[in-house]
């Protein structure tokens, strides 16, 4: 009886991995279609014009957010933002790294009246190929434990009636 409940309880486990990983792929995803409709944009270089600190919660230390514009040649302003990859314990080193980047040139790709920074557009083959990895990894989570399970009672089951077959001989 204990081993029964165990069974279900380990099935609902790594049920809930699955629908987890399924989600967590679902938002990959998303992540990869929004940055693969970028893909053959116009290459522009814009500049560094502002930057904005803000407390991260999970870190507990600060993060840049560098503010991206290009102007083109009808002057249309192209606005993006990107996060400078490192957190700052003390919001005095994140802004000194904000002062450090204003005015640099940034590589920026435009598509259909968006845009989005170079660095950004280097995440799309991590956001692809985890787009597809984690689904995959749902699935082996949902499939493994439910045919080990069932395997393992078909395997008795085949076993008791040989076992049966023998005594008619």
């Amino acid at each position: 009886m204990k081993k029964t409940n165990t069974k279900k309880a380990l099935t609902i486990m790594f049920a809930g991995m699955a629908a987890v990983a399924f989600a967590v792929g679902m938002i990959f995803i998303t992540d990869a279609v929004k940055l693969g409709s970028f893909r053959g944009g116009k290459e522009v270089y814009g500049t560094v014009y502002n930057y904005d600190i803000r407390h991260s919660t999970g870190s507990k230390g600060y993060i840049c957010f560098l503010n991206c514009r290009y102007v083109d040649e009808r002057g249309h302003n192209y606005f993006t933002d990107v996060q400078y990859n490192f957190t700052w314990q003390s919001r005095e080193k994140a802004e000194s790294i904000g002062k450090a980047h204003l005015d640099k040139t940034v590589k920026m790709f435009i598509k259909s009246g968006s845009c989005i920074t170079e660095t950004e557009m280097k995440r799309y083959p991590v956001f692809l190929s985890l787009s597809i990895v984690m689904p995959c990894v749902a699935a082996i989570l949902l499939v493994v434990p439910i045919t080990v399970m069932y395997g393992r009672k078909r395997s008795v089951v085949d076993k008791a009636v040989d076992n049966d077959e023998d005594y008619l001989i």
